[in-house]
Protein backbone atom coordinates (compact mmCIF):
# COMPACT_ATOMS: atom_id res chain seq x y z
CA UNK A 1 0.00 0.00 0.00
CA UNK A 2 1.20 3.48 -0.74
CA UNK A 3 0.26 7.13 -0.81
CA UNK A 4 0.47 9.12 -4.02
CA UNK A 5 1.22 12.79 -4.56
CA UNK A 6 1.79 14.64 -7.85
CA UNK A 7 5.57 14.16 -7.67
CA UNK A 8 6.14 10.99 -5.64
CA UNK A 9 4.73 7.75 -4.28
CA UNK A 10 5.53 6.60 -0.76
CA UNK A 11 4.83 3.36 1.08
CA UNK A 12 2.51 3.81 4.05
CA UNK A 13 5.35 2.87 6.38
CA UNK A 14 7.40 5.69 4.83
CA UNK A 15 10.36 3.45 4.08
CA UNK A 16 10.02 3.42 0.31
CA UNK A 17 9.81 6.57 -1.79
CA UNK A 18 9.48 6.67 -5.55
CA UNK A 19 9.96 10.01 -7.35
CA UNK A 20 9.98 11.05 -10.99
CA UNK A 21 13.78 11.16 -10.83
CA UNK A 22 14.02 7.60 -9.51
CA UNK A 23 11.60 6.47 -12.22
CA UNK A 24 13.81 8.05 -14.89
CA UNK A 25 16.91 6.43 -13.41
CA UNK A 26 15.30 2.96 -13.44
CA UNK A 27 17.21 0.41 -11.41
CA UNK A 28 16.16 -1.06 -8.08
CA UNK A 29 12.45 -0.61 -7.25
CA UNK A 30 13.30 -0.39 -3.53
CA UNK A 31 10.39 -1.25 -1.26
CA UNK A 32 8.03 -1.45 -4.26
CA UNK A 33 7.51 -4.58 -6.32
CA UNK A 34 8.61 -4.18 -9.94
CA UNK A 35 5.01 -4.22 -11.21
CA UNK A 36 4.02 -1.56 -8.67
CA UNK A 37 7.02 0.54 -9.63
CA UNK A 38 6.13 0.36 -13.32
CA UNK A 39 2.49 1.33 -12.73
CA UNK A 40 3.40 4.15 -10.34
CA UNK A 41 6.05 5.54 -12.68
CA UNK A 42 3.51 5.57 -15.52
CA UNK A 43 0.98 7.32 -13.25
CA UNK A 44 3.51 9.94 -12.12
CA UNK A 45 4.41 10.72 -15.72
CA UNK A 46 0.80 11.45 -16.75
CA UNK A 47 0.09 15.17 -17.00
CA UNK A 48 -3.30 15.08 -15.22
CA UNK A 49 -2.16 13.19 -12.12
CA UNK A 50 -2.33 16.22 -9.81
CA UNK A 51 -5.98 16.88 -10.74
CA UNK A 52 -6.79 13.18 -10.35
CA UNK A 53 -5.26 13.16 -6.87
CA UNK A 54 -7.11 16.33 -5.87
CA UNK A 55 -10.46 14.89 -7.03
CA UNK A 56 -9.75 11.57 -5.30
CA UNK A 57 -9.01 13.29 -2.01
CA UNK A 58 -12.22 15.33 -2.26
CA UNK A 59 -14.23 12.18 -2.90
CA UNK A 60 -12.59 10.42 0.02
CA UNK A 61 -13.39 13.33 2.32
CA UNK A 62 -16.99 13.36 1.11
CA UNK A 63 -17.32 9.74 2.16
CA UNK A 64 -15.16 9.88 5.30
CA UNK A 65 -17.02 12.50 7.33
CA UNK A 66 -20.52 10.98 7.02
CA UNK A 67 -19.04 7.55 7.77
CA UNK A 68 -17.16 8.93 10.78
CA UNK A 69 -20.30 10.61 12.11
CA UNK A 70 -22.29 7.41 11.64
CA UNK A 71 -19.63 5.42 13.50
CA UNK A 72 -19.63 7.98 16.32
CA UNK A 73 -23.42 7.82 16.57
CA UNK A 74 -23.34 4.02 16.71
CA UNK A 75 -20.59 4.06 19.33
CA UNK A 76 -22.47 6.56 21.53
CA UNK A 77 -25.72 4.62 21.19
CA UNK A 78 -23.98 1.38 22.12
CA UNK A 79 -22.35 3.04 25.12
CA UNK A 80 -25.70 4.44 26.28
CA UNK A 81 -27.33 1.01 26.00
CA UNK A 82 -24.47 -0.55 27.94
CA UNK A 83 -24.87 2.04 30.70
CA UNK A 84 -28.63 1.39 30.84
CA UNK A 85 -27.96 -2.31 31.34
CA UNK A 86 -25.41 -1.63 34.08
CA UNK A 87 -27.85 0.73 35.85
CA UNK A 88 -30.62 -1.88 35.62
CA UNK A 89 -28.36 -4.54 37.19
CA UNK A 90 -27.45 -2.14 40.01
CA UNK A 91 -31.13 -1.35 40.60
CA UNK A 92 -31.99 -5.06 40.64
CA UNK A 93 -29.27 -5.70 43.23
CA UNK A 94 -30.58 -2.87 45.45
CA UNK A 95 -34.15 -4.16 45.16
CA UNK A 96 -33.01 -7.70 46.00
CA UNK A 97 -31.16 -6.45 49.11
CA UNK A 98 -34.20 -4.44 50.18
CA UNK A 99 -36.52 -7.41 49.65
CA UNK A 100 -34.14 -9.68 51.60
CA UNK A 101 -34.09 -7.16 54.47
CA UNK A 102 -37.90 -7.04 54.60
CA UNK A 103 -38.25 -10.82 54.61
CA UNK A 104 -35.86 -11.17 57.59
CA UNK A 105 -37.73 -8.36 59.40
CA UNK A 106 -41.06 -10.18 58.83
CA UNK A 107 -39.74 -13.27 60.65
CA UNK A 108 -38.80 -11.18 63.76
CA UNK A 109 -41.87 -9.54 65.28
CA UNK A 110 -41.08 -6.25 66.95
CA UNK A 111 -42.13 -5.75 70.61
Amino acid sequence: MFSLSPDRAKTLTGRGILTLQSCAAGGDPGKFMKEERDVLCDALKKPGIDEFIRESVLQQRAVFWPAALLFLLLALTSWAEFRKGAAAREMRARLDRRAAGRSTDAGNPSP
